[in-house]
C-alpha cells in the first residue's frame, strides 16, 4: 500500500467513524482535525505499510514538527514554482520581495503531519492540510 493509499484509507475511516461527526459538522479547527486524522493514519500506516514495505517501528509520526536535526525545518522555494503551488498569497510582503529579488526564498515550515526519523535526514513523507468547509454533513 502506498502512502497516498494509506492517506485515503485513513481519511475514509475518519469520516466513517460516527465519533468524529461533531468535529466534522461543527467546523472544528484544522489542528484538531489533523490530530484526529493522525490516529487513523498511524493505525493504517503501522499495519498496512509494513506489509508492503519495511518495518515501520523506527518511523515517528509527528504533528507540527519544525526541526531538521537540531535546526529549524526550512524549505527553499524557487520563484518559478510559486505560481504552481499558489504560495505567493501566503507570504508576507518582505518574503514576496525577497523571492522576487533573489529568485529564491528560504522559509521556515511546520508540516501538519510528518512521517520521519527524528534527528535524521530521513523523511518518508509530509502533509500540509487545509480545512475545506462543506455542507455535506
Amino acid at each position: 500500500m502506498t502512502i497516498k493509499e494509506i492517506i485515503k484509507h485513513a481519511l475514509d475511516a475518519m469520516y466513517d467513524d460516527e465519533r468524529n461527526a461533531h468535529i466534522l459538522k461543527n467546523k472544528s479547527s484544522e489542528r484538531s482535525l489533523v490530530a484526529v486524522f493522525k490516529t487513523y493514519f498511524e493505525n493504517v500506516f503501522r499495519t498496512e505499510y509494513s506489509k508492503s514495505q519495511n518495518d515501520t517501528s523506527n518511523y515517528d509520526i509527528d504533528l507540527e514538527y519544525n526541526l531538521h536535526g537540531k535546526n529549524k525545518k526550512r524549505i527553499e522555494i524557487l520563484h518559478e514554482n510559486t505560481a504552481k503551488c499558489g504560495i505567493m498569497s501566503t507570504l508576507t510582503p518582505d518574503q514576496r520581495k525577497a523571492i522576487e529579488t533573489n529568485g529564491i526564498l528560504n522559509k521556515l515550515i511546520y508540516p501538519d503531519l510528518i512521517v520521519h526519523k527524528r534527528g535524521k535526514n530521513n523523511n518518508l513523507g509530509a502533509r500540509q492540510s487545509k480545512r475545506i468547509i462543506s455542507n455535506q454533513f
